[in-house]
């Protein structure tokens, strides 16, 4: 159990974890490295795959049934070039 001398006042979830990734017992291990690493792969998952939905979809109709043989290269440099097209209409300035 972790006592509340070692880590002090933090507020922070992730700030949390990573103290705890840092505690290290008296032989030099870390106390709770696999728990810890866990946590903190968890915190760098999306909450939602609507972006990854919304490329998936962009990509459908760019690469469609006449243009199947597009190079990845291409479909990326599309992707980009709407996404900028995306940023700049929603922020006119």
């Amino acid at each position: 159990m972790l006592h509340r001398a070692e880590i002090i006042e933090i507020v922070c979830t992730e700030k949390y974890w990573i103290e705890v990734n840092e505690l290290i017992d008296a032989g030099g291990n870390k106390k709770f490295g696999n728990i810890s690493k866990l946590v903190l792969g968890l915190f760098t998952l999306p909450f939602s795959n609507a972006s990854v939905e919304r490329t998936s979809s962009i990509v459908n109709i760019i690469k469609d049934k006449l243009r199947n043989k597009m190079l990845i290269k291409m479909v990326e440099a599309i992707l980009h070039i709407c996404s900028i097209l995306n940023a700049s209409s929603s922020n006119p300035q």
